[in-house]
């Protein structure tokens, strides 16, 4: 349902839609979460082509994602003081050997993690490993807000997933890095006041007017985080989060276990019958694509 044509056509600038992976930012804030989560600080904002990953199955796609840095800071504006629960999901995606990236985690004063090697605790790389702490905000008027400041100590600090839970352990927000948009301007968050029955629900409806209806509904941020292959949801809109990444040149890539051919240079070679591996692949990706189970997060 998602266009570039129809991003163009709501008013997307051509720079938005150009975006690197990988950027220095000043500030990015979750335009998918239902609470206001900014990262703050010199850091940057990469994707890692790692398919699998370990302890977490069916949510390979949240870590992939990481923001690194020598020194930032997350926060969470506008929460009611009170008792919360963080967690902090990491994972090594770079270094092979221990003691490569070390770094400290803090919130206010207190050190949630210090000397933190996700490698050694986590057991090795492609591993998630997650650090959860119990921490009492005053509210905002009394300290700031709350906040979870990143501190390397050899290479750079980083951050895959972050999630608040309150007291009764009902969870306020999870945020995965893919979430995160430039927030240049604070204009591009604001959502548009649309009035008007909500078509683009509507099966019934021609699908160009379904997909114009959705799109006007959006704030410029996230339109411009629903060109990337991993768009986030839309909480507020009811719209899931989807992992468009997947390509079938020989076998159905990044989409959990499946029956890999060899290179396009070696089918050719292989002198198969015309046309059986292409049938197998596409038999695939219509299961993976149907199967509500097997859809990418």
């Amino acid at each position: 349902m998602r266009s570039i044509f129809n991003l163009l056509a709501a008013g997307v600038p051509a720079l938005v839609l150009c975006l690197p992976a990988t950027a220095v930012a000043d500030e990015e804030v979750c335009g998918a979460c239902d609470a206001k989560v900014v990262i703050s600080g010199q850091f940057q904002h990469g994707t890692s082509d790692t398919f699998l990953i370990a302890n977490a199955p069916g949510n390979e796609a949240a870590y992939r994602d990481e923001v690194v840095g020598t020194n930032f800071v997350l926060s969470v504006p506008g929460l009611k003081p009170g008792k919360y629960t963080l967690e902090i999901g990491l994972v090594e995606l770079k270094y092979d050997q221990p003691g490569q990236r070390v770094f400290d985690i803090l919130t206010g004063s207190h050190a949630i993690a210090t000397n933190l090697d996700i490698f050694t605790v986590a057991g090795g790389m492609d591993r998630v490993w997650r650090v959860r702490a119990a921490v009492e905000h005053a509210g905002d008027a009394a300290h700031g807000p709350l906040s979870v400041q990143f501190i390397a100590r050899r290479e750079l600090a980083k951050l895959n997933t972050f999630e608040l839970r309150d007291a009764a352990g009902d969870s306020l927000v999870f945020m995965k890095v893919a979430d995160l948009t430039p927030s240049a301007d604070p204009a591009w968050l604001v959502p548009p006041v649309v009035e008007g029955p909500v078509r683009w629900r509507d099966p019934e409806q021609p699908l160009a007017e379904r997909v114009n209806d959705l799109v006007r509904r959006m704030s410029l941020a996230e339109k411009a985080a629903q060109m990337r292959n991993t768009a986030p949801p839309i909480p507020r809109l009811g719209l899931p989060g989807y992992n468009y990444w997947n390509e079938c040149l020989h076998g159905v890539a990044r989409s959990g276990v499946v029956t890999v051919f060899p290179q396009a240079i070696g089918l050719a070679a292989s002198r198969a019958k015309e046309g059986r591996s292409t049938e197998s692949l596409s038999a695939v990706q219509r299961t993976i694509c149907t199967c509500d189970s097997c859809l990418p997060p």
